[in-house]
Parts: structure tokens; sequence; C-alpha cells
């Protein structure tokens, strides 16, 4: 139930007072990793991902309470895995060791398992098995507003946690993705983009705002793509993960 402690929490603060980002970052990033892929030529990618459901699961002849957590993120941060690899992990990167991919410390990655992946939808689900509970995110249910407020977190350039803030813009194509107003780069795929209202995950970010010159692709930087956490029901009903 630690989701309902992080959304309680945001939304008292948002009744009371405005939330630095400092507070808002430590309220809900113990529930964001990044996830590491690597392919079958050895190359590592990055993104981001976040907690949304967790269970407790008996494994034989442990006497220890054991966890399966639910993640989601992008479904081109795990697209052309080589399953074979333990190298695929998530992880929470530390200033010491953040990008000496080779090295990371085993105690501090998980290795994950896809269990749902959506290519045209781009959003996959990844699970990982872990001694200690990890805390989730809430998802929105009903959906949000045009220019309602929101803010983004996720691990730009494989660097540390990064906040940005803005507004809902713009419903933009068939897929139901709409454009937000935080700031992002690469490496925030497959972060959570939250409501400062609800304190509820609307959205999961999935590119940078771009147009094509023809010869060349423009990018918007301060504005970013998001998938609503509405639309990515229908994919956790069907597969059990919701």
């Amino acid at each position: 139930m630690k989701h309902l402690i992080i959304l309680v929490s945001l939304v008292l603060f948002s009744c009371s007072s405005v939330l630095s980002h400092r507070e808002l970052i430590s309220a809900v990033s113990d529930s964001i990793y990044m996830i590491r892929t690597q392919n079958e030529v050895g190359q590592f990618f990055y993104g981001t991902c976040f907690a949304y459901a967790s269970k407790p699961i008996a494994i034989q002849d442990s006497m220890y309470l054991t966890y399966k957590t639910y993640f989601m993120t992008n479904a081109h941060n795990v697209e052309d895995i080589d399953t074979t690899k333990t190298t695929n992990v998530l992880y929470r990167p530390s200033e010491s060791w953040r990008n000496i991919p080779d090295q990371l410390p085993e105690d501090k990655t998980l290795v994950y398992t896809i269990e749902a992946f959506d290519k045209e939808l781009d959003i996959a689900i990844v699970s990982v098995i872990s001694g200690y509970e990890i805390p989730v995110l809430e998802l929105e249910t009903d959906g949000f507003k045009q220019w309602d407020p929101v803010f983004s977190l996720g691990y730009p350039m494989s660097t540390g946690i990064a906040f940005s803030e803005g507004y809902v813009e713009h419903y933009i194509d068939h897929m139901g993705r709409w454009t937000v107003s935080a700031p992002i780069t690469f490496g925030n795929s497959g972060g959570p983009v939250m409501s400062k209202d609800t304190g509820r995950v609307i959205g999961v970010t999935v590119s940078i705002a771009a147009i094509n010159m023809g010869f060349s692709t423009a990018y918007i930087w301060h504005l970013h793509q998001i998938i609503p956490t509405t639309n990515v029901f229908p994919l956790l009903e069907e597969k059990g993960l919701k």
C-alpha cells in the first residue's frame, strides 16, 4: 500500500502548501529506476521505468518474504534485447558508478523479465523479483484535461534523476498521444508524467517532440510526447497485469 502513502502525502502537501522540487523528488523517486538493455552485439541502451504494482510471492524452500514488482516503460527501451544476458537490469544510479555499465554493483541491480510488449503503443511491462518491497506509484484512472499542471521524472543521459514541470498541451495523433511542456532529453523515455494536483501518474514519456525537416530532424526540447496511462489499461487487463 505504499503507493497510497505517496499519493496521500502529495495531496496533503498540495492542499496546504507548494511542494519544492526536492520534496517532490523525495516523495516518488524510490519508485523510479533506470532500465539498462544490452542487445545482441553488446551495446548498452538506457531509459527510465517506474513501479506501478507489487505483490508478495512465495519462493520454494525460502523462509523470507519476496516481492514481484511490475514496472512500466517504453517498448523501444527493451526492443532487440538479448534475453540470454543477465546485464539487462533495473537500478537506481549512484554518483560513484552510474556511468560504468560493466561495473554495476550486483546488490544494487535487479534483473528484469518482459511481461508485456506493445510496439505500436510503445509500452512494455517488465517485472523484477526482490527481497524487499519497492514502493509503487498510483496510475490515474480518470484521465486529465488540457492545461493540467504536471511534472516529469527520469534519468536523462544515463545520469541521476531529473525533474521538470509544465502543462498538458495538445492531443496529437491516433495513438492518443499528447504533448506536455515539461522539458526532457534522451534517457527520459519510459519515465512517469505525474499530476501536480493528484500525485497520480497521468502518462508515460515517449519521446521529445520533433519536426521532420526533410533533410534533418528539428527537436522541440521544451515539449515531449506522452502516452496516457488510461490508454495502457487495455494492455494491462489483457495480460492480467493491472
